[in-house]
């Protein structure tokens, strides 16, 4: 994903993504960035321009930039009808002085909910589809460590991210707006 990010700051990289973005099957799920994250105002508005052009996508993503989306909203910008956003864990705004700025960005209408890593002392394998992993005789022990661990930091319910990404079962739980308790997974 860096040599997408990379290919951002050119027109001609522009434009070449968006007729990538543009050439996606009708009614697919896209999660934008597998390793990176917004990082201007410039770059959402060209990542929601091509969400609204493309409005039968189902369109999601991870954050940790959440004053980047509450500058978007404060703006009176809106964001895509299919764009959902999950909140990532382990950002600074997680700190108590940032409480406020918590509160804000989960009430934004792209958000889906969190998506939390928390430490557990067992694993599942992460080259395994999530279909094996849920065979596996550790899943239940797997998935009692992630409840307990996000129970310990103040999490209810949450779903367990069985590992591999958009073979969850729910079709990208990360993606549904349906769901909206937090996703949550063993740190990798």
């Amino acid at each position: 994903m860096r040599l997408c990010a990379n290919r951002l700051m050119s027109v001609n990289g522009r434009q070449e993504i968006t007729k990538a973005f543009m050439a996606i099957p009708n009614n697919e799920t896209v999660r934008l960035y597998v390793d990176g994250d917004m990082d201007s105002d410039t770059t959402m508005q060209f990542w929601f321009d091509n969400c609204n052009a493309r409005l039968d996508l189902a369109v999601y993503g991870y954050s940790k930039s959440w004053e980047l989306f509450l500058d978007w909203h404060d703006s009176s910008k809106t964001f895509p009808a299919n764009y959902q956003l999950n909140l990532s864990g382990g950002s600074k705004y997680e700190a108590p002085v940032f409480a406020n700025i918590k509160a804000r960005v989960q009430n934004l209408s792209c958000v889906r909910g969190e998506f939390i890593a928390v430490k557990t002392d067992i694993h599942m394998p992460r080259e395994a589809t999530s279909k094996d992993n849920r065979k596996s005789p550790n899943w239940n022990k797997y998935q009692q460590a992630v409840m307990d661990a996000s129970k310990k930091l103040g999490y209810g319910k949450v779903f367990v991210c069985p590992g591999k990404c958009g073979d969850c079962g729910n079709k990208h739980a990360c993606g549904n707006p349906a769901l909206t308790i937090p996703i949550a997974i063993a740190v990798h």
